[in-house]
């Protein structure tokens, strides 16, 4: 695998005394609010249930590909190797990390927080978008599908399955057409 940039703490990316002090909705609204305007991150939050099941699935099923499409329509893609390690999941260009997936560099990293799980009932999710090879919108485009597959009914259960553990069975084209903007 590749080796996992310093994903950022909660701690470092907010006040976290503060916002553990807060109401839940008060909470959500600070980090939505917090990341509305960035450059480069963006803010999702799900229930426990959904980030103990994206987690679960994370961890069973830790590498898959996902297509990053430019443009109209859905000739023109780049993949990305997604790897998980704990609650971060970074992606990379597919054709990097199979010159030297030690030295692949991030495209995208999502990270998964689940300090706020227990005691307000919400786990905050930042994607981090590496600018220099995405935009903002196909960084949330990402996250979307990687929401979608790591979430998702039996169908994206049976992809990443299939791409973990029995790669004969894994569809490419399939992969394209359940991802695609189209």
């Amino acid at each position: 695998g590749f080796s996992l940039p310093a994903a950022k703490s909660l701690k470092e990316v907010v006040k976290l005394p503060l916002l553990q002090k807060a109401s839940t909705p008060d909470i959500l609204s600070i980090w939505h609010e917090h990341h509305r305007d960035h450059k480069h991150a963006i803010a999702a939050d799900l229930k426990p249930q959904q980030s103990s099941v994206l987690l679960e699935r994370a961890k069973r099923w830790p590498m898959f590909v996902f297509p990053v499409f430019q443009g109209e329509g859905s000739a023109n893609f780049a993949t990305l190797v997604a790897q998980w390690q704990a609650q971060h999941c970074m992606l990379t260009f597919a054709d990097e990390y199979k010159r030297d997936p030690s030295s692949a560099q991030p495209w995208f990293m999502l990270s998964v927080y689940t300090e706020l799980v227990d005691t307000k009932g919400v786990a905050l999710l930042r994607a981090e978008v590496f600018l220099r090879h995405l935009t903002r919108d196909q960084g949330e485009r990402l996250l979307q599908l990687i929401l979608r597959f790591y979430l998702g009914d039996g169908k994206y259960a049976k992809m990443l399955h299939s791409f973990n553990h029995n790669s004969s069975d894994f569809s490419f084209a399939q992969l394209l057409a359940m991802a695609s903007p189209a």
